[in-house]
């Protein structure tokens, strides 16, 4: 059995983390706006965070497909899944280059 680690569910914590940590200074805060750095790290945290939960969940979808192995793609058409199979291993064999005419 191949035990398989996703790593978007690291960075869905952390933008969690990163989110609740920001509001925590948001809800303490009164009087007029001011700056504070680390509230804005920990916002700029929170955002790029979540693309890279978006990055990696799809990279891991794409590896599923590959390895065929069921963790995000049980509910896929196989037609689906072999699809994304011949797309992954054509990026990974030619490059990402687009082809435009």
């Amino acid at each position: 059995m191949l035990l398989r680690s996703y790593f978007s569910s690291n960075h869905l914590w952390a933008a969690r983390y990163f989110a609740e940590k920001a509001g925590v200074i948001e809800e303490s805060h009164s009087g007029r706006s001011r700056f504070d750095m680390e509230h804005r790290v920990l916002v700029i945290g929170a955002v790029v965070e979540s693309g890279a939960v978006l990055e990696c969940a799809i990279n891991e979808v794409f590896k599923d497909c590959v390895d065929r192995h069921e963790g995000y793609i049980t509910t896929l058409p196989s037609a689906s899944v072999c699809a994304l199979d011949r797309k992954w291993t054509e990026w990974h064999t030619n490059g990402r280059r687009t082809n435009r005419h």
